[in-house]
């Protein structure tokens, strides 16, 4: 039997289940015809107009209109969006709506219906069932808005609740599921939200936090492993942190799914006061990493990925992934040893072609810097608001520190230990990123905790000499030499970007950046955005795609 034909055996029996579903739980409901082949059947009960679900392919035609009831109010149906006011004929839409109010016909039809600026498309062309999941997600969250702005009660409220779990019930059936294991997670995610407004109706309210609050919650369809590694590159730290290490991975659904196919990867790197595992898990208002690259690929802007989360936490509060006798040699540890066993442990293709590393802060300059040192194991970079131009990011800030440091008589170990026993860290966190970035910068094992500082405690005098040290790390120092260069020339994509009212004030030193690399004739791709350095994950959907495309290009038609 043909792919094709096993298709339209399961949509056909499917849609049989859908008519049957209806028999059963419309006892308030509608009547729906349900079109596919040899199947012409239609379920009817009173007070409700009714829809027409054809499904063709993997294309789902839609379109709707009026029984008995509906045409007795033409005012509340026009106001409802759901017939012309002038000649009071209904117009082609997926229709659920009792017989009701001008409110509850809105509140209902906008959740199952296409929107309404969609309805041309409906009309000439077959709707993808993708389109119309997602739509349905869309209409669902403005509806809650409604919902919290009018203040549901009593009766009125049961009867819209209703609605809600019919409409819901309509989005899960298996015609949608038969044809594409894809839109799962978007179904399940209309049902969590169904379900958290019933909640919120059964107690009389809802609000707009809820509903934004579950916006974003897709639930995962892939899944996530950790494993742990024996670091022999951190082994004996000066820190004293731990050699031993947890990989957090991510893996596609696709990757259980066509168990022979391989995958590239990407890397990222966290930023300062971060850590890989912290960007898998649950966010407030946001998507995590994973759940991210899986709308992405759910809507087509790339391709599957397997995705990195190294653990690369630091007792100074981060890491900036390059090698330092103070603190551990980092860069190493990702090169020679997180990379070689993500690839001995899944079928990624093992080659640097199909790699790229990302980050935001101190992760894009550790992206941007494995660029410019370690291009040789990655394809592609992608370098968020990253630390560019330590004359302006970090020299502004030695008065500060200087002045933080006196309260513990100039001594960095006195301020470490009462800042690890202090219960919250306050402003604190940037004199301790200071300190690290100079453990970074101009590590030596003769001074105090393995590290310099770049100026005079007593008179706040900058040490020129030491300062120098610092920028030998500047990566806009960096792009002046010509074996960097090379070695970013080799790459097959670079991207950067950061925002205009960046805090740190790395939007010049991206521009100084950008200017040099289009100088030397480097290619890259540079954006700047109206922002500034928090919160912005948003830009991954940028950048995500750009990578993907670099190091799995589509092959051109001949």
């Amino acid at each position: 039997m043909s792919v094709q034909s096993r298709v339209d055996r399961k949509l056909r029996h499917d849609a049989r289940l859908v008519v049957e579903h209806f028999r059963q739980s419309a006892a308030d409901g509608a009547l729906v015809e349900i079109q596919f082949g040899e199947i012409d059947e239609e379920v009817t009960v009173p007070r409700f107009g009714f829809a027409q679900v054809r499904v063709e392919g993997s294309e789902l035609r839609i379109s709707g209109g009026f029984l008995e009831g509906g045409r007795d109010q033409p005012e509340a149906l026009a106001a409802a969006g759901l017939c012309d006011a002038r000649n009071q004929q209904p117009i082609e839409k997926v229709v659920f709506a009792p017989r009701a109010d001008p409110l509850q016909q809105r509140v209902q039809v906008g959740i199952l219906a296409v929107a309404r600026q969609h309805q041309a498309s409906i009309l000439d062309e077959p709707m993808d069932l993708l389109k119309v999941v997602e739509l349905f997600a869309s209409e669902f969250d403005h509806q809650t808005h409604e919902l919290s702005a009018i203040g549901i009660v009593g009766d009125q409220r049961e009867r819209i609740r209703g609605g809600l779990a019919l409409a819901g019930r309509v989005v899960e059936q298996k015609v949608v599921e038969a044809v594409e294991d894809d839109f799962q997670p978007l179904i399940r995610s209309c049902n969590a939200q169904l379900e958290h407004l019933d909640r919120g109706l059964a107690a009389g309210r809802t609000s707009r936090y809820d509903s934004r609050v579950l916006e974003f919650r897709t639930p995962l369809r892939g899944r996530l492993e950790q494993f742990k590694l024996d670091s022999t590159v951190l082994r004996g730290n000066a820190l004293g942190d731990p050699h031993s290490r947890a990989v957090t991975v991510y893996l596609p659904p696709e990757y259980d799914r066509v168990p022979h196919r391989r995958f590239p990867v990407f890397v990222d790197l966290a930023g300062f006061m971060g850590s890989g595992p912290a960007h898998v898990g649950w966010k407030a208002f946001e998507e995590s990493v994973p759940e991210r690259l899986e709308r992405l690929v759910r809507r087509k802007a790339m391709g599957p990925v397997i995705a990195v989360f190294p653990d690369c936490w630091t007792r100074l509060g981060g890491n900036q992934y390059i090698n330092s006798s103070a603190v551990g040699n980092y860069a190493d540890h990702l090169v020679q040893e997180v990379v070689p066993q993500v690839d001995d442990r899944y079928r990624t293709f093992a080659s640097p072609r199909k790699r790229a590393v990302f980050g935001k802060s101190s992760g894009g300059y550790g992206a941007m810097i494995q660029g410019m040192k370690y291009a040789r194991h990655w394809a592609a970079i992608a370098c968020h608001s990253g630390d560019l131009y330590f004359d302006f990011c970090y020299r502004s800030e030695i008065p500060r520190v200087s002045m933080a440091l006196a309260e513990f008589g100039g001594d960095r170990k006195k301020f470490l230990k009462a800042f690890y026993a202090r219960r919250k860290p306050d402003g604190d966190t940037h004199t301790l990123m200071f300190l690290a970035m100079a453990a970074f910068y101009d590590p030596d094992p003769k001074a105090p905790l393995g590290f310099q500082l770049p100026m005079d405690l007593q008179t706040g005098e900058i040490d020129e000499k030491r300062w120098a040290r610092w920028l030998r790390h500047d990566p806009i120092e960096l792009a002046k030499k010509v074996g960097v260069q090379k070695q970013l020339r080799s790459l097959r994509g670079i991207y950067f970007d950061c925002g205009t009212r960046d805090q740190y004030h790395l939007h010049y030193g991206a521009r100084i950046l950008h200017k040099r690399l289009r100088e030397a004739r480097i290619s890259h791709h540079y954006e700047e955005f109206d922002d500034d350095h928090t919160a912005l994950d948003y830009r991954l959907d940028v950048s995500l795609p750009w990578l993907y495309e670099k190091i799995m290009p589509r092959r051109k038609a001949r």
